[in-house]
């Protein structure tokens, strides 16, 4: 999140990302989790932020942003939005990583001794 009021923070923005990334990944993976990206306070900019689109989607590109949207949050705006956007990322790459995962069908049965016991007596046994 950066604050669309001080550049300095937006300046910092790349620096905050890496500092996520090394410490939070994705479970089972190396692969750092999905960041979005939050222009913070538009209920304040002087001008209209939104005239910055292009450059915002070619800077999230270029930093494996995964979004971003213009928020505030004193007025709730695109707070939900860009919480749903991060939760469907980070649920893609979860079910991405669960898929790679996930034994391959080789065409073989592999018969296991798991299920339980039942009460069979062996006279009755119809093999």
């Amino acid at each position: 999140m950066f604050d669309v009021t001080r550049v300095a923070t937006f300046e910092a923005v790349q620096k905050w990302k890496a500092d996520v990334e090394t410490k939070v990944t994705i479970p089972g993976t190396e692969q750092p989790i999905p960041v979005v990206l939050l222009a913070n306070k538009i209920d304040l900019a002087k001008e209209e932020f939104a005239k910055n689109r292009e450059q915002m989607d070619q800077f999230c590109r270029e930093n494996n942003f995964v979004g971003w949207f213009e928020t505030s949050a004193k007025d709730n705006v695109n707070i939900d939005k860009a919480a749903a956007m991060l939760v469907q990322a980070i649920l893609e790459n979860v079910k991405h990583v669960q898929e790679i995962e996930k034994p391959k069908d080789t065409g073989v049965v592999t018969l296991t001794s798991d299920q339980p016991k039942t009460d069979v007596k062996e006279d009755n046994c119809s093999c």
